[in-house]
Formats: C-alpha cells, sequence, structure tokens
C-alpha cells in the first residue's frame, strides 16, 4: 500500500496518526544502513582489519538496532491508539 492509498483509507476511517520525528529518524537510519553496507563490502574484501574500525563498525550497528526498537514502539504506540498526537478528520 502506497502513502496516498494509505491516507485514503485512513480518511474513511477518520482517524490520521501524525508522528512528527519518524521521518527524520527513518533518514538517520537509512544512511546508517548504507554507511553499514559499504563498509561491510570493505570488510569481505579484506581492506578492513583494524580492530578500531570494527570496533566502531559494531557500536553503529547497535545504533542502528537502537533506531529500529524506537521506531517499533512508535509504530507500537500508534498502533494501540496511545498516541496522543492524532489527527482526526471530519467524515464526508
Amino acid at each position: 500500500m502506497n502513502v496516498s492509498d494509505y491516507m485514503l483509507s485512513m480518511e474513511d476511517k477518520g482517524t490520521i496518526y501524525v508522528v512528527k520525528n519518524v521521518p527524520d529518524l527513518l533518514r538517520q537510519l537509512s544512511s546508517m544502513a548504507n554507511n553499514l553496507n559499504q563498509l561491510t563490502h570493505l570488510c569481505h574484501m579484506g581492506k578492513i582489519k583494524d580492530p578500531e574500525i570494527l570496533f566502531h563498525i559494531q557500536k553503529m550497528m547497535q545504533q542502528v538496532e537502537e533506531l529500529i526498537l524506537l521506531l517499533s514502539s512508535i509504530l507500537q504506540q500508534c498502533k494501540n491508539s496511545k498516541f496522543k498526537n492524532r489527527v482526526k478528520l471530519p467524515k464526508g
């Protein structure tokens, strides 16, 4: 389902959830994942062997996991209707 279809379906139901910081988190996660991908590729080629660099890669992987958990938590709050920043649309 694309964004337009989602918005139209939620309009019919009368509730759209607005999560302001998710786009920033997704951009940050995407950048980190891209960096990790490039570093992993270099590791597989044998070009990265320095333990300090490998430590930083591991630290970045932990940050990615933390962002995924944060996004998951935000989505769960929306699904449970505990999220307070929501917009109710008039039907019709």
